[in-house]
């Protein structure tokens, strides 16, 4: 009597549904996802830290720590009341986060509100599903980073600029050696007088400059090719001719 009554209640009228396996094809998305942010972060990296950092020294050993490193303590106020110690600190972040390729970027969220995320986001790399850091940047500080990043790439941008505007003036000086080289011979042949062709009977003295040294020679034009001069001389021709008649 108790084994029936035990099959009783483990007997189900309905069939249970089975579904596939989905785990190792989740894990799959998720092993691409870290490697595409990977190689995101290691492209955008400065050449002179990312020739000595391997890809998977840096995501086991200085990820998780880059974390806590880029959270500056700061206090909620306008950066012109920052003391030394906090501007300098500022400034750490700010060149670390350039340096490795971070960002924070604004993202609104399913309920609507807007948040900052890193970009790349190495919290997905170095943190478990659920687990928080224990030091978090409030949104305002997130915003001031942002912006402070910003206009530190553009004034190193701005930089490389000018240096890009000032290296052409070497050049300039190579070009009027040249040119000055080139200015004897020819005052030289100025002096000797223009040389004819025989067969052409055309002068070969600017042949011999290149183009950028040639001058042009005006062309001297008549009253009469000119077409309103010459049509000013047939109607001032045909008034004479009437008035003799």
């Amino acid at each position: 009597m108790p084994l029936c009554y035990g099959t009783s209640c483990l007997v189900a009228w309905s069939w249970p549904k089975l579904s596939y396996p989905s785990v190792g094809y989740e894990m799959s998305v998720k092993e691409t996802r870290c490697s595409q942010l990977m190689a995101e972060l290691m492209k955008g990296m400065c050449p002179s830290i990312r020739s000595c950092v391997l890809a998977e020294n840096l995501l086991l050993d200085t990820l998780p720590m880059m974390l806590h490193i880029i959270v500056p303590n700061l206090r909620p106020v306008n950066t012109q009341l920052f003391n030394s110690r906090e501007k300098a600190e500022l400034s750490q972040v700010i060149n670390i986060m350039i340096e490795y390729n971070l960002n924070y970027v604004q993202e609104r969220t399913p309920e609507g509100s807007y948040v900052y995320t890193l970009d790349p986001n190495i919290e997905f790399l170095c943190c478990y599903p659920g687990m928080k850091s224990t030091r978090v940047l409030s949104y305002g500080g997130k915003q001031l980073v942002a912006h402070e990043l910003e206009l530190e790439k553009l004034r190193r941008a701005w930089e490389k600029l000018d240096i890009t505007n000032n290296a052409p003036d070497s050049m300039d000086t190579g070009e009027s050696e040249q040119r000055a080289s080139i200015e004897p011979i020819r005052t030289s042949r100025s002096t000797e007088g223009p040389r004819k062709d025989v067969k052409t009977n055309k002068t070969t003295d600017t042949q011999l400059l290149p183009n950028h040294l040639q001058t042009l020679v005006p062309k001297v034009v008549t009253p009469d090719k000119v077409p309103h001069k010459a049509l000013e001389l047939k109607v001032a021709a045909f008034s004479d001719a009437r008035d003799i008649n």
